[in-house]
């Protein structure tokens, strides 16, 4: 049975986030299972995220900094969270009501991990959800390094947990970071999608090189050593991102996009 009375600490970075900001708080604030508190660590915005934020009094709580990226800002929530466990939230993703209260439940002792599944909007549609898949195959190492079915606004992590979001890239962190975090404990899946992710056009297109730049960030995390993987999930992991790598530039090719076609072959 899970701890019906965790302690809960909300952690949204944001930047430039305004436009949906609103949104995403409106729907951390109106859980069935309130959070303690909820941290809004403003990246740098020049726009009005923060002021927007801290209209809202309390539980919301706005910590500014200046621009480091999102991996610093979540990291930072860990850092000032009070409570047990941290709920991560996009600036522009929302939850369902009963987000918190389902992940909650699901607590357990060794548990470091729960995460729901989440559902598109906005420019995509359509639901991912890994929940009827076994436990010991949707959380073996390569099959989450190659489907990446995970996102932070999915998940309520034990603050208490040793991993943190990787600070020298920008491209898949959110990966690594889940990545690293395998090995501390359980993970445990809420089989209905009570996060959405909003999707934008813009961000989309461009992003054409993401499969490379994604794939540059997780080769170089293996090559590290910043893992305790066995050799034969490396190096599925490592075939695996070449061939999406491989996928991108026979599009870019088929599309007459030559730019990013000689941009992805210069990376191998």
């Amino acid at each position: 049975a899970g701890d019906p009375r965790p302690i809960v600490s909300v952690v949204i970075p944001c930047f430039n986030g305004e436009r949906h900001l609103s949104a995403a708080l409106a729907s951390a604030l109106a859980q069935t299972r309130p959070a303690a508190e909820i941290l809004v660590i403003d990246d740098g915005s020049t726009d009005g995220s923060a002021a927007l934020a801290a209209a809202f009094g309390p539980p919301v709580r706005v910590v500014r900094q200046r621009n480091q990226g999102e991996s610093v800002a979540r990291n930072r929530g860990f850092d000032l969270a009070r409570g047990d466990w941290i709920a991560f939230l996009d600036a522009d993703d929302v939850w369902h009501p009963d987000k918190l209260a389902a992940a909650t439940a699901l607590i357990g002792p060794g548990v470091v991990c729960v995460h729901t599944a989440y559902y598109k909007f906005g420019d995509a549609s359509g639901v991912v959800d890994r929940s009827s898949l076994p436990a010991s195959t949707r959380y073996r190492p390569a099959y989450l390094a190659l489907h990446n079915f995970l996102l932070p606004s999915t998940a309520l992590v034990r603050r208490d947990v040793r991993a943190r979001f990787p600070t020298r890239t920008r491209h898949g962190e959110d990966l690594i970071f889940f990545l690293e975090l395998l090995r501390e404990g359980e993970f445990r899946a809420v089989p209905a999608p009570l996060t959405g992710h909003r999707c934008h056009r813009g961000a989309q297109s461009a992003s054409a090189l993401s499969d490379v730049r994604w794939r540059r960030s997780i080769v170089g995390w293996l090559s590290r050593g910043e893992h305790a993987l066995p050799p034969s999930d490396v190096r599925a992991i490592r075939v695996g991102w070449d061939r999406r790598a491989a996928r991108a530039a026979l599009a870019a090719a088929w599309e007459g996009r030559a730019e990013d076609f000689r941009a992805i072959a210069e990376a191998f």
